[in-house]
C-alpha cells in the first residue's frame, strides 16, 4: 500500500442532498473526524436540506440546485447538480489535498487518502500532475458490459488542482445530452442501457466535459458506443490518470442499493484487471473481448435482457413501460434518493 496523506493535509468535501444519508449526515462527519481527525470538512448542499444536525464541520456552503435534465422519455441526469456542488466545496477547500465524497457514505478507515501516484508529462493523454484515486463502485468494466468512460464518481481522492480540473468543466444542457436529432433511438443488440433518448450515462457526461475543457472532444451516439478508437483511448486515458482501489478494500460504507445484484458490483474493474489493463491498454486483442461480451456473451446477461425488453416494450406501450421501469428500480432497490 502506498503512503498515506497526513489528514492536516486533507480536506474533505461532503457534496449533494444530505436526506439521502440513511443515518444522517452527520455521521458521515463523525466517521471523518475519527479516521481523520485533522481534515477540514466542508459540506456542499443545496437550499432546503437540513443542516441542523451538522457538528464538527469547519465550512458549509448552501447554494440553489440546478434544475435537473430531463429527456423526453422521462430519465434524469443530474450531474449538473453534481458537478455545481462537488466544485463549489473543493473550491472552498484550503488543504493540497481533497477528498470528495456524499453525505450516504461513511469512513471505515483512511485507505482511501493514499498518496496519489505522479502522472506520466511525456504521456500526451496525461492532463492532471498526479492521478485521482478512484473506487472500483462504479468504473465499469467495459469488457463485461459496454460502457466506455464511465468513471466512479462516488469516492475520489487528488490534489486539490487536479480534483478541480477534474470537475471543472463547462456544465451541460439537455440538448447537449440527447442522441442526434431524434428524441430517441430504439436500440437492441448491443444495449445495455434500456430506452432512453440520452447519448451517455452521467458518469459519461462528467469525462467528457472534463476532456472537453483539456481540448479532446470526443462523442458517444449511444451510451454502449464502443468504436475501436474510443475505447482506445478511453483505456489510455484511464490508466495515465487514474488510481484504482477495490470498493471491498477502500475503507467506505456504501449505501445497500449500490452492492444490489443488478447494479452489479460484479461488473466493475477490479484492482487486478486494472494492473492488467495498465500492461496493454487499448490493444485489439482487448477489444475484441469487448465485442463478444456486447453481442454474444450478452444473451446469456439478465441485465442486458431487461434492457432489451424495456426497448421493446417502449416501442408498443410507452406509457406501460415507464411504470413497469419505476416499479421495478423500486424491487431492486435502485430508485436513487434525489430523484423528487
Amino acid at each position: 500500500m502506498s503512503a498515506k496523506v497526513p489528514s492536516k493535509d486533507i480536506s474533505v468535501v461532503i457534496q449533494g442532498p444530505l436526506s439521502s444519508a440513511l443515518d444522517g449526515a452527520n455521521a458521515t462527519v463523525q466517521s471523518i473526524r475519527k479516521f481523520l481527525p485533522y481534515a477540514e470538512i466542508i459540506v456542499s448542499t443545496w437550499e432546503g436540506e437540513d443542516t441542523s444536525d451538522l457538528s464538527s464541520i469547519d465550512h458549509l456552503i448552501v447554494t440553489k440546485q440546478p434544475a435537473p435534465l430531463v429527456e423526453p422519455l422521462g430519465n434524469v441526469n443530474n450531474v449538473a447538480r453534481q458537478m455545481v456542488s462537488t466544485l463549489t466545496g473543493i473550491q472552498r477547500s484550503t488543504r493540497p489535498f481533497v477528498l470528495k465524497m456524499r453525505a450516504d457514505h461513511i469512513l471505515l478507515n483512511d485507505n482511501i487518502c493514499i498518496r496519489p501516484e505522479l502522472t506520466s508529462k511525456h504521456e500526451t493523454l496525461a492532463f492532471l500532475s498526479r492521478k485521482i484515486v478512484v473506487t472500483s463502485l462504479f468504473l465499469r468494466n467495459h469488457l463485461k458490459i459496454p460502457f466506455l468512460f464511465h468513471i466512479s464518481d462516488l469516492v475520489q481522492f487528488g490534489t486539490k488542482e487536479d480534483m478541480a480540473s477534474f470537475w471543472g468543466g463547462d456544465l451541460p444542457d439537455v440538448a447537449s445530452l440527447l442522441q442526434g436529432n431524434r428524441s430517441t433511438r430504439v436500440r437492441v443488440f448491443g444495449n445495455f442501457s434500456g430506452n432512453t433518448s440520452f447519448r451517455e450515462t452521467p458518469e459519461q457526461t462528467l469525462v467528457r466535459l472534463w476532456l472537453a475543457k483539456e481540448g479532446m472532444n470526443i462523442s458517444l451516439s449511444y451510451p454502449c458506443d464502443t468504436s475501436y478508437e474510443l475505447f482506445s483511448l478511453w483505456e489510455k486515458v484511464l490508466v495515465e490518470n487514474f488510481q484504482l482501489l477495490d470498493y471491498s478494500s477502500a475503507g467506505i460504507v456504501y449505501p445497500p442499493r449500490f452492492l444490489s445484484a443488478f447494479l452489479g458490483p460484479g461488473t466493475v474493474l477490479t484492482a487486478h484487471e486494472f494492473q492488467v489493463m495498465q500492461r496493454d491498454p487499448g490493444s485489439r486483442r482487448r477489444y475484441l473481448k469487448v465485442l463478444f461480451s456486447k453481442y454474444i456473451k450478452c444473451w446469456g446477461m439478465p441485465r442486458y435482457w431487461i434492457a432489451t425488453a424495456n426497448v421493446i416494450l417502449s416501442g408498443l406501450t410507452p406509457a406501460l413501460a415507464a411504470k413497469i421501469r419505476i416499479w421495478l428500480r423500486s424491487k431492486l432497490g435502485l430508485t436513487h434518493p434525489d430523484r423528487r
